[in-house]
Formats: structure tokens, sequence, C-alpha cells
């Protein structure tokens, strides 16, 4: 497959009629670590969280979690970090800490997301550019955006996808979005779920339950009462079952290879695009 060297992964994955649903990162446990110094490609590899590096890496061995960066502009000049815990499942909770590197050295992010009060949601922007340059051209202009629409934002590191950047998760929800530009700040900003067709699915769930769930809000609405049940595989198809407040539905999905390519980030080869759709559907 050959190179493509010159266009930018998002415009390329955009081009090639690449869908968004079904495609956010899958954990659920979320941990956001702030860091204003440089971050490297891998971002837990940045020279900076050398103090707190067995804390990352015993946080990283937690079933289901998903460690991030984050940063903001005004960050303070004390020797404290800002944590960020968030769980996803049951009753998704989010909380925030603010301790020094010998504190978080000994932290228990669970016990710190059990003890602690809940804090208001907050969106966390993808503008990884040492990742990928598509975070850093588009992230950054949508996190500017967001800043201004006057949003509870952070900038993160890398999100996945950032073919499908500007990408934002936001917590304890979980909601993912992508393709997102500065049209679409003043409307997330307001706690609104925005066009569907910008959000990548709720990172508590596996990638078919992510692309049933957005069908059926589609279908009852979003603001309908969906609760996953179960995620089974039959055949070359995926049962995804999800409790209503009326009773159970069932969503039969299958994923299929498009004729487009496109590559997963920039300067990668040309990989073909697979995409969920409702099995049985054309």
């Amino acid at each position: 497959m050959s190179r493509t060297l010159s266009l930018f992964c998002a415009e390329a994955s955009e081009a090639a009629g690449e869908p968004l649903a079904g495609t956010a990162a899958h954990a659920r446990l979320w941990i956001g670590i702030e860091e204003n110094g440089v971050w490297d490609a891998k971002a837990l590899k940045s020279p900076g969280l050398e103090p707190i590096r067995d804390a990352l890496d015993r946080w990283s061995k937690i079933d289901g979690s998903r460690l991030q960066l984050v940063k903001r502009a005004g960050a303070p000049t004390d020797d404290r970090r800002t944590v960020f815990v968030a769980r996803l499942d049951g009753e998704p909770k989010l909380v925030e800490a603010h301790l020094t590197d010998a504190e978080i050295d000994a932290l228990d992010p669970l016990q710190v997301l059990d003890e602690a009060d809940a804090r208001a949601p907050v969106h966390w922007v993808c503008t990884h550019g040492k990742r990928d340059r598509c975070c850093a051209l588009h992230g950054i202009t949508f996190y500017s955006a967001m800043v201004e629409a006057g949003a509870d934002v952070w900038q993160t590191s890398h999100l996945g996808g950032h073919r499908f950047a500007a990408t934002m998760v936001t917590l304890p929800s979980g909601i993912c979005h992508g393709r997102l530009t500065p049209d679409h700040a003043p409307e997330l900003a307001a706690g609104a779920l925005g066009s569907l067709d910008r959000v990548r699915g709720r990172a508590l769930l596996d990638e078919a339950a992510q692309f049933a769930e957005i069908e059926l809000w589609r279908e009852l609405g979003v603001e309908a009462s969906l609760r996953w049940s179960s995620t089974e595989r039959d055949g070359d198809d995926r049962v995804v079952r999800f409790t209503l407040g009326d009773g159970d539905r069932e969503v039969r999905v299958t994923s299929e290879r498009l004729p487009s390519t496109r590559p997963s980030s920039c300067g990668d080869d040309a990989k073909p695009v697979h995409a969920w759709r409702l099995a049985g559907a054309s």
C-alpha cells in the first residue's frame, strides 16, 4: 500500500467516508494527571512525570483504566497537580484533587473516587500534537473555541482516533465526539449532546454497543433512558441488549469493510475502512 505523506489523516478519513459511530476508546475508569511540561509522543513517557512514575505504573494496571495527561492555561505555579478520577459504570462519578507528587505517589484512585465529593462534568479535548499533527491542527483550535464559549475544558493527550480530530471526551458520561469544529463549541459547552453524526460513542461500552446506542438515540431520542446489558457474538453479528424504562431492546449489528482506504495516522500506510451497520441493513 502507498504512503499518504502529504494528506492529513483527518482529511483522508473524512474523504473516505469513515463513520464515527463505534470508534471511541473503551475504558470504565479514566484518570487525568496534570502535566504542564512537554508531552512525549507516548504521553506517559513524558519527562515531567518522572517523580510519579511508580504511581502511574500502578494505576495503569487497574482493570479497565485509562490514564490521560491534562493541562490548561493559567496553570498553578505551586507544586501541586490536578488529578481527575472518573468512574463511568454504575452511577457515573467524577472527582478532582490537587496533590503534591509525594501525595500522588501514595494515592489510591479508587479510594479517592469513593471518598471525595463529585464535581461537575468536564470536557477533555485532545491537543496531543506530538502524537499526531491533526490533534494540534484541529484540537487546539477547537479547545480555544470551547474556552471562549465558557466551557469547563482541559487539553488532554491522545484519545485514540486522531484521524477524527478534533476529538473530545466528556466525563463522567464518557461520551466521545469527533470531527469537532469551533462552530460546535457553544452547543457542547452548554451541555448538549450535539449532532449524533459527531458522536463516536460512550467509552464505557464496546464498539458494537457504542454504535447500537447511537442508533437507539436516533430512533428514540437522546433523552431515552438506556442502560447497556450485554454484547454477545452471533456468527459475524453482535447482539447488543439494552434495558429501557419500559422494557428491553435488542440491536443486532455487524461490521463491514468499505471500498475506501485511509491512514490511521498522518504518514501511515493507507488501510481499509471498516464501519458498523445494523445487521440486515444495506
